[in-house]
């Protein structure tokens, strides 16, 4: 399997042109900001406890493995808990949180941060939620953080690379995603898939060449892959994701 596979383009686009796009445009398709104001009416005061939907493994085995997964804004759990199914990982404890703040036009719908304020409006609170929640991970699920996966689409694949570099995991995935910020160099550096459009007018695909350059660059294993797609996840992502979630977290291994 291929490291990199990349179509150059659209390198013309800088990386300074899409920090600024994602300051206001949206991880959900249909979701646009339709010229409201950029004034946001969460505080970083808010305080919710996460809900995840959580999925047990469906044999009579132990779990051999966790698979963590971040939904975008203007989402919600649900919508990356159809994936498990699709994954056909059968042994594995799944599980997908609820972003701590309601989004602001989807009924329904979360986010981990308001992309409406340059401010990142609720991203503090987001990550001290998500922090609490992955810190009783372990615990929760009976699964060690060395195998277990943590990915995310879009704003989730954002908190993904923003948040897991802080854990002993087995893998990261971000799925449509990017760079918050250029990581320190981290303490814990485990195998990262990257999967981005080529045609993402979300999140355009120079943002995952960023991260990918920048992870690499970091002394990372990257495995970067781009799609003729657009700002969505297809049919062989999810294979992908599925034997990469074989390759670093095998079912055959004992768990200690």
């Amino acid at each position: 399997m291929d490291a990199e596979h990349r179509d150059d383009s659209s390198h013309h686009i800088s990386y300074g042109e899409v920090r600024d796009k994602l300051g206001w445009q949206s991880d959900c398709p249909v979701a646009q900001r339709n010229g409201r104001s950029r004034h946001s009416r969460y505080s970083e005061k808010t305080t919710v406890s996460l809900e995840a939907i959580e999925i047990a493994p469906q044999t009579d085995r132990k779990p051999v493995g966790a698979i963590v997964l971040l939904h975008g804004w203007g989402a919600n759990a649900r919508d990356l808990a159809s994936l498990f199914p699709l994954l056909n990982l059968p042994d594995y404890f799944y599980l997908c949180p609820d972003a701590p703040l309601p989004h602001p036009y989807a009924p329904g719908g979360k986010m981990w941060y308001d992309l409406e304020t340059e401010s990142r409006c609720g991203l503090s609170e987001s990550r001290e939620q998500l922090t609490q929640w992955l810190d009783g991970l372990e615990a929760r699920t009976g699964v060690p953080l060395s195998r277990t996966i943590v990915g995310g689409f879009s704003q989730g694949g954002a908190m993904t690379l923003d948040l897991g570099f802080c854990y002993p995991l087995a893998g990261l995935v971000s799925m449509s995603g990017y760079l918050l910020d250029r990581p320190q160099q981290p303490e814990n550096l485990p195998p990262i898939l990257l999967m981005h459009g080529r045609r993402d007018p979300i999140v355009p695909v120079v943002a995952a060449r960023h991260a990918k350059d920048v992870l690499s660059e970091l002394g990372a294993i990257v495995n970067y892959r781009e799609f003729n797609i657009e700002h969505q996840i297809c049919p062989q992502e999810v294979e992908l994701l599925r034997h990469f979630v074989l390759d670093v977290c095998p079912p055959n291994l004992p768990v200690s």
